[in-house]
């Protein structure tokens, strides 16, 4: 009799066990739970739109364990693990194409790094704690070991195809009064596609690309992929009820963008 009980309690916690897996794993991958104006990779993040500190990703890594395909400037730099695999697919492609003297000047920074680096070189060259896109786990600066990011084969290589990779060349030539940042070749943001490729073809940057979304409520691609802008968590709530296939940013600002 005992050894019935047994062997049913052990039944009985190995179907538990299995039906909380399979809970866990439902509600980990439920899209709904993005639902956040603070997340996302669309966030805009500049002298007005702070990171939110509690979106700090939890995958940061030191930049010599996870790129490859590029010297590491300082062994201290890190960087997201997550972000590191697009960049890796990037210079990978570059490398097969002969472009290969790239370096890795600056990824992740922490608040407590980002305000030194503020307080040692000022506004003209840094933005305070919590307002740098590094602070973000979104951005990487690039450099060339052959010469300046704005006249060597890295640089030109990147201008023209980090959008096929999901990256964006965040403060071009022409668009400071816009940024509020002079031209920097070096630094790219992730986005992902399909927003870099619009933002690449409409020659935008990321506070044109958000503004014409709030303004528009919505920009199709030419391949018919729907970006779509809602005002509120609510309203984007209301739009993925009956999705199935969707995913979604926050813009950092008061809505959510949901791409389709």
């Amino acid at each position: 009799m005992k050894k019935w009980i047994i062997l049913l309690l052990i039944l009985a916690i190995g179907f538990w066990g299995f039906d909380a897996s399979r809970s866990t794993s439902t509600t980990d991958k439920h899209p709904q739970q993005n639902l956040h104006i603070y997340h996302g990779d669309l966030r805009l993040i500049n002298n007005q739109f702070a990171v939110d500190e509690t979106t700090i990703p939890n995958d940061i890594k030191l930049a010599t364990e996870v790129v490859q395909y590029a010297e590491i400037s300082d062994a201290t730099t890190e960087i997201s693990k997550r972000l590191a695999q697009h960049l890796n697919a990037m210079l990978k492609d570059a490398h097969e194409e002969g472009i290969t003297n790239f370096a890795i000047n600056s990824g992740f920074r922490d608040f407590h790094t980002q305000q030194s680096v503020f307080d040692q070189f000022g506004g003209n060259v840094a933005l305070p704690a919590g307002y740098s896109e590094h602070n973000s786990g979104l951005a990487v600066d690039i450099g060339s070991t052959s010469g300046p990011m704005g006249v060597s084969d890295e640089g030109k290589w990147l201008a023209q195809n980090a959008w096929r990779y999901g990256f964006i060349l965040r403060y071009p030539e022409g668009k400071t009064d816009i940024t509020g940042i002079a031209f920097e070749p070096w630094h790219f943001r992730y986005v992902g596609l399909p927003h870099s490729e619009v933002m690449f073809t409409e020659q935008w940057v990321l506070e044109e690309y958000i503004a014409y979304l709030q303004s528009n409520g919505f920009y199709k691609t030419t391949n018919g992929t729907m970006i779509s802008y809602y005002p509120s968590i609510e309203d984007a709530q209301e739009a993925v009820k009956n999705l199935s296939d969707y995913e979604l940013s926050g813009d950092n600002q008061q809505g959510i963008i949901i791409t389709k």
